[in-house]
């Protein structure tokens, strides 16, 4: 495993969400006549000041990205699945009497008396929308359609673990948590790459999310300037130089809207990926008795 390329995307999977609130804020600062007039501002790009400001931008966006890791990627998740559910599921799904739990009861017990391979009625085809994370039911019907039958001997037991949990978070998190630990423990026989795999979608899942809330905290700045052009303009014997920041204020608003919303629909399949590769990896290894004790003298 190439540890710089690792830490480098790491490093700018940190930075660049924390850079994103800085850059529209300083973009904010420039368009603002009555602030980026003074002195200060301009004193920030004269002569030495110049690699300071680059120094200081650079341990901001680190340390503003690092929070914005520190939000769960639960909510973002939750949130994602909602929209998804209002895109795929059908029309009886989206009645008011529908209750995700009892149906995702009702869809295990179906699951797992149906022998492995057999088709999947259309009504369960929203599940990946539905089901919450780690998604064991939705896990449980993509073993049974696509994945080796020695797959759901290894992993229907820890599915139901999760299923079955009295706390949705942690007691869910916790088999998951374990299945990733016993395959990183297995690493040198189940080869870096795959390791690299699994580290790679979690970081991008980490990246999306603190992305996401980036740009939420960007179109909140931008909204500020947007209200404070609109009244400047009728204040100042209305200036029509006003009304074209605002336009290019609202076109930036409305481009980190876009990509916005991208991520909110997209976030609940790339964290699936991130659950499929952990899973697989684990009955894999399983399989392979990759977690057989070691002699001593190994």
């Amino acid at each position: 495993m190439d540890l710089f390329k690792m830490g480098m995307r790491n490093l700018f999977g940190v930075m660049l969400p924390g850079a994103l609130p800085l850059m529209v804020a300083a973009f904010v600062l420039a368009t603002t006549p009555v602030i980026s007039g003074l002195w200060c501002f301009k004193a920030l790009w004269a002569g030495s000041h110049e690699v300071l400001t680059i120094a200081v931008f650079f341990l901001l966006s680190y340390l503003l990205g690092s929070l914005l890791r520190l939000n769960s990627a639960k909510d973002l998740d939750i949130e994602s699945g909602g929209i998804n559910q209002k895109r795929t599921l059908s029309e009886e799904q989206k009645l008011p009497h529908f209750n995700g739990k009892d149906t995702l009861d009702e869809i295990w017990m179906k699951l797992s008396a149906e022998p492995a391979g057999s088709p999947t009625e259309s009504k369960d085809a929203g599940l990946w929308a539905y089901d919450t994370f780690p998604y064991p039911v939705f896990q449980l019907q993509r073993i049974k359609r696509l994945c080796p039958r020695s797959n759901l001997a290894h992993l229907e037991p820890l599915l139901d673990r999760m299923r079955l949990s009295p706390l949705p978070d942690r007691g869910r998190m916790a088999p998951f948590n374990y299945c990733k630990m016993h395959v990183y423990a297995a690493s040198k026989e189940v080869g870096q790459e795959l390791i690299s795999e699994i580290r790679s979608a979690e970081t991008e899942v980490r990246f999306f999310a603190g992305t996401y809330y980036a740009l939420l905290w960007s179109m909140c700045i931008l909204s500020v300037p947007i209200a404070f052009h609109i009244a400047y303009f009728f204040v100042n014997h209305r200036d029509w130089q006003e009304i074209f920041r605002v336009i290019i204020l609202i076109v930036v608003a409305l481009l980190t809207f876009v990509a916005n919303r991208k991520i909110l629909v997209r976030f609940r399949t790339l964290r699936i990926r991130e659950v499929d590769l952990v899973l697989d990896a684990y009955a894999l290894c399983a399989t392979r008795n990759y977690f057989a004790p070691r002699a001593e003298n190994e």
